[in-house]
């Protein structure tokens, strides 16, 4: 958490004031750790304003609760009170609204689930509301890449963490096209084999993108849970059918920066 949101520069005074939303928050994972940030970058004249620029959702009853109970945990002794905007709700329905909310940063780790695992109403809508996700046996993680480009503002960014798998599989093909056309991707820490959650087995990524076009991006690939190899690779490597990124240094890709500290 503390790694994504410093990639997305959610870690200094210019973000408040800004929206942040978590779109598969669960019990607040994310939502408690950026609800410290802005407690201690923001003069408590102006917290309560502050803090309600923190959304988020999840279809999970009893995580939302969980949620907004730690979040008041943190501010009981503050003398305020919060209106959260956290919500049971179904984010990837709102690709529907038309005039749905736009955020300056979208922040999560969207849920593994794949398609033929859903009810088949749900995976009706998810087929027809995600292009992503038309076609083959996609992953639900891979529409919550989509709907954030739905909901972030112009200068916004997204920083999400998924399985890697999307790099090569079949599954990933649309998604990587999306990259390679738009060249929106800002930077890529891929864990490989190691394990960045306990009990599960998942091989993970941290994507960070937005709506700009870059001419290179940051590939990171983890040394352990803490160091990483670097290097500044030029967007014509998204262009590739399957992502075969490395960290070793080659005529196309300058500046390269190993055994990196963050």
């Amino acid at each position: 958490v503390e790694k994504i949101l410093s990639d997305i520069g959610f870690d200094k005074p210019s973000i408040l004031g800004k929206t942040i939303v978590d779109p598969s928050c669960g019990d607040g994972r994310f939502l408690t750790v950026i609800a410290q940030k802005i407690i201690a970058l923001s003069p408590i004249t102006t917290l309560k304003e502050h803090l309600e620029k923190i959304y988020g959702w999840d279809i999970d009853t009893q995580a939302v609760a969980s949620c907004i109970e730690h979040l008041n945990t943190l501010i009981k002794h503050l003398d305020i009170q919060v209106n959260w905007n956290i919500q049971v709700f179904n984010s990837l329905q709102k690709i529907t609204e038309i005039n749905a909310p736009k955020f300056d940063f979208i922040v999560g780790n969207p849920p593994y689930i794949r398609i033929q695992h859903l009810e088949e109403k749900e995976r009706a809508f998810v087929q027809e509301h995600y292009s992503f996700c038309k076609s083959g046996s996609t992953d639900i993680y891979i529409a919550f890449f989509e709907l954030s480009q739905q909901l972030l503002s112009p200068n916004g960014v997204v920083g999400f963490i998924t399985p890697n798998t999307w790099f090569y599989t079949q599954t990933g093909k649309a998604l990587r096209q999306y990259f390679a056309q738009y060249l929106h991707l800002i930077s890529v820490t891929n864990y490989a084999d190691i394990q960045v959650f306990d009990n599960a087995t998942t091989y993970s990524a941290i994507t960070v993108f937005d709506t700009q076009q870059h001419a290179h991006f940051t590939y990171q690939k983890a040394v352990n849970i803490d160091v990483f190899e670097e290097i500044q690779l030029p967007a014509h490597h998204l262009k590739n059918k399957v992502w075969q990124l490395d960290t070793k240094a080659n005529a196309s890709a300058p500046n390269t920066q190993k055994g990196v500290r963050l």
